[in-house]
C-alpha cells in the first residue's frame, strides 16, 4: 500500500517500524523490501566511513545504494502525547498552543480539588508565573512563550519514552507536572492522582507541511534502521521534532487520536 497525503503526494510518516519503512520506500520510488534491504547497507557504510558526519550521512548514502534521491513528501506526520479531559475535541478544535488553553486548564485544575479556596489557586498561579514558586519548566515555558503545539516524528518515542531518555508526557503533561507539584507543596492538596482519574491518555497524530524535509528523512531512516534490527538504538538520532511556534494545529490537519488504556492500546478519535 503506497502511503499518500493530499493531492497523491507521499508522506513521511513513522507511526511504527513497518509503517515508516513503507513511507520511506515510497519517498525513494522502491518498493519496501528493497528499501528494508538497502538501509543496513548504507548505515553500513555511513558507520564504516570515519569522515561521515553520521546524524546526517544516512540519506545520501541510501541515494547512492538505491540510485536516486528521496522526493519530497506531500506532507509530514507527527505525534503529540498528552493527557486530555475531553479527546474527542481534538477533531473538532484542532491542537492549540498553550497560550490558549492555559486558562482552561487552570480552571479545571482547580475543579479537581473544589476545597481549595478560588483566591488560593490565583496565588498558586501568580507564584508560578511571577517565579516565586518554582518548578522545571513552568516558568522558562512562560517567560519565553514555548507554546508550542509540539509533535515527536517518531511515535514510539511517546509510546516508549524511558528507552529515548524522553519526558512521560501521556502519564502527565510537563505543565500540568508543575502545576501538581506546586499544589502539592503549596497548598498541601495531591491533584496528581485526581488528574489521572480525570483524563485519558491519548497520542494526536496530526500531518503538516514539509520543512526541513533533510532532518526529518534522516531521523526517520534511523530510526526505521534500528527497528529492522529489533533495537531501539537509533535513540537521540530518530528524535525530530515539531514545535507550532504558538500557531495551532487545525482541525482539517488531525489524522486522528489513540486513547491509551491502559498502554495505547485503542483507536478513539477518527479524522473529521
Amino acid at each position: 500500500m503506497r502511503l499518500v497525503a493530499k493531492g497523491a503526494e507521499p508522506v513521511l510518516r513513522c507511526r511504527d517500524a513497518g509503517v515508516a519503512v513503507q513511507s520511506l520506500a515510497a519517498l525513494f520510488g522502491v518498493a519496501p523490501d528493497r528499501f528494508a534491504h538497502a538501509l543496513p547497507e548504507a548505515a553500513a557504510v555511513v558507520e564504516a566511513d570515519p569522515e561521515a558526519e553520521l546524524v546526517r550521512a544516512i540519506v545520501p548514502a541510501l541515494t547512492a545504494n538505491l540510485g536516486r534521491p528521496p522526493d519530497t513528501p506531500g506532507r509530514i506526520h507527527f505525534f503529540h502525547g498528552t493527557r486530555a479531559f475531553e479527546p474527542h475535541l481534538f477533531a473538532q478544535r484542532g491542537l492549540l498552543p498553550l497560550w490558549a488553553v492555559l486558562d482552561d486548564l487552570w480552571n479545571r485544575m482547580h475543579g479537581l480539588a473544589p476545597e481549595i479556596p478560588a483566591e488560593a489557586f490565583i496565588a498558586l498561579r501568580e507564584g508560578l508565573e511571577g517565579g516565586r514558586i518554582e518548578a522545571p519548566t513552568y516558568k522558562h515555558r512562560f517567560d519565553t512563550y514555548d507554546d508550542g503545539p509540539n509533535g515527536v516524528l517518531v511515535r514510539d518515542v511517546l509510546v516508549n519514552p524511558n528507552v529515548y531518555h524522553s519526558s512521560e508526557f501521556i502519564r502527565i503533561p510537563e505543565i500540568v507536572e508543575d502545576i501538581c507539584v506546586a499544589a502539592r507543596n503549596e497548598l498541601r492538596v495531591d491533584l496528581e492522582p485526581r488528574f489521572e482519574h480525570a483524563t485519558t491518555p491519548c497520542i494526536v497524530e496530526f500531518s503538516t507541511h514539509p520543512r526541513e524535509v533533510h532532518q526529518a528523512l534522516t531521523a526517520a531512516c534511523w530510526y526505521a534502521e534500528a527497528a529492522l534490527r529489533g533495537t531501539t538504538a537509533a535513540g537521540g538520532d530518530a528524535f525530530w521534532n515539531f514545535d507550532g511556534d504558538g500557531v495551532a494545529v487545525p482541525a482539517e490537519d488531525i489524522v486522528f487520536v489513540d486513547v491509551a488504556v491502559p498502554r495505547l492500546t485503542a483507536t478513539c478519535v477518527i479524522s473529521p
